[in-house]
């Protein structure tokens, strides 16, 4: 970190602002072994699932983090740590699932923590919520209830609406059928005048 320029530095530190509080889950994870084979490895096994890694200077994660939400995650960054987050914001229970398949497909690294939007996750947290329906399905749920309840409704409603309408149409046609007669009767009688 003290070996970089201060431009270097800075662009880093915007670059983690913008990775640690933007993303809507993201993990910390510590690794074993750090060589360039094993890394550039883990790191193409990740973007397979749509996962990135990031090494990022503790120190610049510590200063990326001060004048946020997330400031519960400054407490993982100790040791050799990496910032495993999505590379698109997906929903968060795929994201769950692909960083845990492909944590575990990596025995040198280990899920420290994480957050869901401004939530803490502690590693516990990550497998229950992999194993939630997806939002979309989540969604089709609810629309399918809302269109059954709606359905429902509108028959309860339509019913009296409907014999409400036999009510008031039944003294029409009885009125229209007066009123008809009445006419029949008045030319009959102005016919017969004539």
């Amino acid at each position: 970190y003290r070996h970089m320029g201060r431009a270097r530095r800075q662009a880093i530190l915007d670059y983690a602002r913008v990775l640690l509080k933007e993303k809507s889950v993201l993990a910390v994870a510590t690794f074993t072994k750090g060589d360039i084979v094993t890394m550039t490895r883990t790191r193409n096994e990740f973007l397979a699932r749509r996962i990135a890694l990031k090494k990022i200077p503790n120190t610049i994660c510590y200063k990326a983090l001060e004048d946020c939400d997330r400031r519960f995650l400054r407490t993982l960054f100790v040791g050799q740590t990496i910032i495993v987050y999505p590379l698109e914001d997906e929903d968060p229970t795929q994201i769950a699932k692909n960083m845990l398949e492909s944590l575990q497909a990596n025995p040198h690294m280990y899920l420290m923590g994480g957050a869901l939007d401004n939530i803490p996750l502690y590693p516990e947290d990550f497998k229950p919520l992999s194993k939630l329906p997806s939002q979309y399905d989540l969604r089709a749920q609810l629309a399918t209830a809302l269109k059954s309840q709606a359905v429902t409704a509108f028959r309860t409603l339509r019913a009296p609406l409907l014999s409400a309408g036999r009510i008031f149409s039944a003294p029409n046609k009885r009125i229209g059928r007066a009123l008809t007669a009445r006419k029949e009767k008045l030319s009959d009688t102005s016919e017969s005048e004539n």
